[in-house]
């Protein structure tokens, strides 16, 4: 199979590292401009909710690409002094093949021919790049990056570090699936933490699909968690809260200490 690293594409993932172009939200939107603010003003929504809960637990999104979103997060965790860490997975060499028939069967996949294997591969360079952009937001030892498949990279990077916010943006049913399921085993999972799902009504919305198709099999799995929807954002994206019906007295939560925000960002 070709390197897509070696085409075109290239250029295009250059220039999103200076330009912060979110057109392949979802495969594509119609006004940059406006889905970089909405994308801003989102996720600056969920810091609000972590500082002002004194929400533990680190930053982990899965699916980086160019690093958009994860330079949104890097600059929002430094306004609000988050104590934890930004932990980033990605293959950096595009999609893995999927061998689920929910991924092959789905509209994205089989007819308009989105998320094929290695589809959107990043140029060598790129990790440190993320890292190198990143840093000028926050300590470099708040940066960690996990080149591989979500399953493996996953194992000993998270076992037992809490999840404050998750960004998934894995496109693909047996991606996010892996992700959500691999975060419950490896007790990342607590209550309150917030799902960010980056195309969460592709697929023409239809539950039968993709990442949502995923958390519906997720929750019907593990019966314990209840998914509370909060908001939309863009055309695609969803976010909930995700909470453990087994926690009925919170008298012994624990809560960290955030911030407080920098007045000259306020």
């Amino acid at each position: 199979m070709p390197d897509k690293r070696q085409d075109t594409n290239v250029k295009y993932i250059d220039d999103i590292w200076d330009a912060d172009d979110p057109t392949t939200i979802c495969g594509s939107s119609a006004f940059p401009e406006e889905a970089r603010e909405e994308y801003r003003r989102a996720f600056k929504r969920v810091m609000e909710y972590g500082f002002n809960e004194g929400l533990p637990g680190d930053v982990m999104e899965f699916g980086v690409f160019g690093g958009f979103t994860a330079r949104i997060f890097a600059e929002l965790m430094n306004r609000y002094g988050m104590p934890g860490s930004l932990l980033l997975f990605d293959t950096f060499e595009g999609f893995p093949e999927s061998c689920s028939d929910v991924d092959r069967s789905s509209m994205k996949v089989s007819r308009q021919e989105y998320w094929a294997p290695n589809e959107l591969a990043t140029p060598v360079g790129t990790v440190e790049k993320i890292r190198q952009r990143l840093s000028k937001s926050i300590p470099s030892e708040k940066i960690e990056i996990h080149k591989g498949l979500f399953r493996e990279t996953m194992k000993d990077a998270v076992w037992r570090r809490k999840a404050a916010i998750v960004h998934l943006d894995c496109d693909l049913f047996e991606s996010a699936l892996d992700v959500l399921v691999g975060l419950e085993k490896l007790k990342c999972l607590q209550d309150g933490v917030v799902l960010l799902f980056d195309d969460y009504f592709c697929n023409r919305a239809n539950p039968n699909f993709g990442e949502q198709a995923a958390f519906m099999a997720f929750l019907s799995r593990y019966e314990h968690y209840e998914a509370i929807p909060w908001f939309t954002y863009g055309w695609g994206a969803a976010a909930f809260f995700l909470h453990d019906r087994r926690v009925t007295d919170q008298s012994g939560t624990e809560v960290v200490k955030w911030g407080p925000p920098r007045l000259d960002d306020a």
